[in-house]
């Protein structure tokens, strides 16, 4: 049986390509320099992600944006309440799924942890020393305020879980942005 990704998700638009992309950088620098992603981001840009595919959509974007963002903040939010995720990392996901729709914001959360497990070997092997980098690229270990795994020693040799979200985000992107052939 031949399993071709392409053939079961559809093209995303451009504008909902780059605004996804914007998006994530903005929470990913955001991350980067002061491990949070501030709800200003966040909820901005799932207001303008519904309103947009709802404009361009009518209901079926906007079915498209609201369960896209019910996949992704419902998935980290699961992790969150057991104290696996941080809150920016939930609204994160689900304002990312508001630009993506549903199946690819499954696909970036999948692919995200693939990128986490990278990050974490990476900083295993940049600090062999550290017992704490196993931690690093958890949802959680952000650094966010309200993360049950906050502490400083973590922070500064953890990485932001931004960093596998927007790699996750820039292949599933370059995935839906590919034409169908065929």
């Amino acid at each position: 049986m031949d399993f071709d990704l392409q053939k079961i998700l559809d093209p995303i638009s451009i504008w909902a390509a780059v605004g996804v992309l914007i998006f994530v950088g903005m929470a990913l620098y955001t991350d980067l320099k002061s491990r949070t992603i501030p709800n200003q981001i966040t909820v901005t840009s799932f207001v303008l992600a519904l309103v947009l595919h709802t404009y361009f959509g009518g209901w079926a974007g906007f079915l498209l944006s609201l369960s896209g963002f019910a996949v992704g903040f419902g998935i980290l939010f699961l992790l969150w309440v057991i104290g696996g995720g941080g809150g920016g990392d939930v609204k994160l996901m689900g304002a990312a799924g508001a630009w993506v729709g549903a199946l690819p914001i499954l696909i970036i959360f999948i692919a995200s942890a693939v990128f986490a497990v990278f990050c974490t070997m990476f900083m295993m092997l940049r600090n062999p020393s550290s017992e704490q980098v196993a931690e690093a690229s958890t949802p959680g270990a952000t650094g966010d305020s309200d993360s049950p795994l906050r502490s400083k020693s973590k922070l500064k040799q953890s990485i932001p879980y931004a960093v596998p979200v927007a790699m996750a985000t820039v292949c599933v992107v370059l995935l839906l942005l590919i034409p169908h052939t065929q």
